[in-house]
């Protein structure tokens, strides 16, 4: 039943979204970097699902490019129990990472555009965490370590400068829209 309920309010906060000990920026470009060489070769959306130690866990991926484009590319890594990974992509050559280790988490990565590159790492429990990309050439990344952590960026159309890095370490909430050309960085 508690799945059934986490699904739905995913959907719900969701889609109001889409209406409306290192360095955490030199770890994001790392993984991005490796992430994307990883789905490397396949031709049109692709996408990777490990799942190790999960159960009742849902992962729903999403993917729309024009024909001939280059496609999108979606990893999620789960591990733990309950947890709700959801990646959205409408678009050329995005790319969504979700990495969940810890119990009932739920992340949320949607984007809409071009060359759109957006991580969510959460290892805890507890922790809810939405990015949204509507433009071109964003990077996000939020990294939430601990329990109870809530985290959602909206990346206004039309924003040419962005890059956001939110690490969490429990018990913290941010909500950031950004509808001016900000680099913002949250520790």
């Amino acid at each position: 039943m508690k799945s059934q309920e986490i699904n739905k309010s995913v959907l719900l906060i969701c889609g109001a979204l889409f209406c409306s000990s290192v360095n955490a920026l030199d770890l994001a470009r790392n993984e991005f970097g490796y992430y994307n060489t990883e789905l490397d070769g396949i031709d049109g959306n692709s996408s990777l699902v490990e799942l190790s130690n999960a159960t009742n866990s849902t992962v729903v991926i999403r993917q729309n490019s024009p024909q001939g484009w280059k496609g999108n590319k979606a990893i999620v890594r789960q591990s733990g129990n309950n947890n709700v990974a959801v990646a959205h992509q409408n678009g050329v050559n995005n790319l969504a990472y979700l990495e969940q280790n810890g119990d009932d988490n739920i992340a949320a990565i949607y984007q809409n555009g071009w060359n759109n590159k957006g991580m969510i790492i959460q290892n805890g429990n507890d922790n809810f965490a939405a990015l949204v990309q509507k433009g071109n050439n964003s990077r996000e990344y939020i990294n939430q370590q601990g329990d109870g952590n809530k985290a959602v960026v909206v990346e206004r159309p039309g924003v040419s400068y962005s890059g956001y890095n939110i690490n969490q370490s429990g018990n913290e909430q941010i909500l950031i829209v950004n509808g001016m050309n900000k680099n913002i960085s949250v520790h």
